[in-house]
């Protein structure tokens, strides 16, 4: 599944990951997209950052057990196979 580092979406993926577990899908994989990392000490960037972190933090326990993959935030547009590649390599590390 992906989703956004937000309250809600996380409890969409953990619905969504229930209900695809129920149809017997066990290999499921977690991707978090559009976290922020560096603020610049902005401080709606410090915000943002904060209210991601209070996602993650009550990120629903369903799924705490899956691989997890984080995406960092790109500014610009994000389409097409150069631009993804470009993503793709500046993608931040997997968390377990």
């Amino acid at each position: 599944m992906v989703s956004r580092a937000e309250t809600g979406a996380l409890r969409e993926a953990a619905r969504a990951s229930d209900e695809l577990a129920a149809l017997g899908v066990a290999n499921q994989q977690l991707i978090i997209n559009g976290v922020l990392r560096d603020t610049d000490g902005d401080a709606v960037a410090r915000a943002f950052v904060a209210r991601q972190a209070r996602a993650f933090a009550a990120c629903p326990p369903e799924l705490s057990s899956l691989p997890m993959s984080v995406v960092g935030l790109v500014a610009g547009d994000v389409t097409g196979v150069r631009r993804c590649a470009v993503s793709h390599r500046a993608r931040a590390p997997r968390r377990n």
